[in-house]
């Protein structure tokens, strides 16, 4: 499954690629688990549990369980402080999302994000370029998105990593709940340009292959070795059937292991 991290509350890039990578979710849940006690578990409550469970830095969990209570989210608890005879099970193949997450957004970019310079840039990161008093967290916030997982833009072969911001900032700084992923892979007419190799499709796709090969062999930044390897989260932005080709045919089996969208 691939979560891209795509989003809209007044800062959304959106095109056709777009349409593939949106998973839209929302939560307004704590940092951390609850440590509930056995004393305290929940009684004249709601308890949905499920398969999986969207943790607020845009991660999925097994053996949660999401605690209702007058209307609003209480609390995430392992399901063991929970009884089973009081949840609302939802089957292993459903996943709960408590509150609003804003996917690959740009929410809160007092400028562009995007990396210029380098055709592959792992290390490049949104958070440089997000301001905490932008004024579309606080419309973001009344419109019920509780987080963002800010992208940077696919204009490169190795874009940079997603960040996930909470939207309430509660000053002038940021409350980041993850700071390295997914990795963003772009392809398409954004990626090759005529001031700087690759200049056509056909060159991106060589540049591709050159970077997979490397990393086969060891080589190559660490993280778009972890990534290619399936041990790190990454999202493949393609604008084009004919980009999701040249994406497959170079990576063949990893394809749905690194998440192409």
């Amino acid at each position: 499954m691939s979560a891209r991290v795509n989003h809209d509350a007044g800062s959304t890039r959106r095109g056709i690629w777009l349409a593939t990578l949106l998973w839209l979710a929302v939560f307004l849940l704590p940092a951390q688990l609850s440590a509930t006690s056995q004393s305290d578990r929940p009684t004249g409550r709601q308890v949905l549990t499920a398969g999986w469970v969207l943790r607020p830095d845009g991660t999925l969990g097994k053996n949660l369980a999401v605690v209702l209570g007058g209307g609003r989210i209480e609390r995430v608890v392992p399901v063991g402080r929970v009884r089973r005879e009081d949840a609302r099970d939802f089957g292993p193949q459903a996943v709960i999302a408590p509150g609003l997450v804003d996917l690959f957004s740009s929410l809160g970019a007092a400028r562009a994000l995007r990396e210029t310079a380098e055709l592959v840039d792992p290390d490049a990161s949104p958070l440089w370029a997000l301001d905490p008093l932008h004024p579309d967290f606080r419309l973001a916030l009344r419109a019920g998105v509780t987080a963002a997982v800010v992208a940077p833009e696919p204009v490169n072969l190795v874009s940079g990593v997603c960040v996930t911001v909470r939207t309430h900032t509660g000053g002038a700084s940021l409350d980041v709940l993850r700071d390295n992923g997914p990795l963003v892979f772009a392809f398409g007419e954004g990626v090759w340009r005529p001031e700087r190799a690759p200049t056509s499709r056909a060159g991106m796709v060589h540049e591709f292959g050159k970077l997979v090969a490397e990393a086969r062999k060891g080589l190559g930044p660490e993280r778009v070795r972890a990534a290619l390897a399936g041990q790190l989260d990454a999202v493949v932005v393609c604008p084009s059937a004919v980009d999701v080709t040249a994406v497959r045919g170079v990576l063949g089996g990893r394809f749905r292991k690194t998440g192409g969208g």
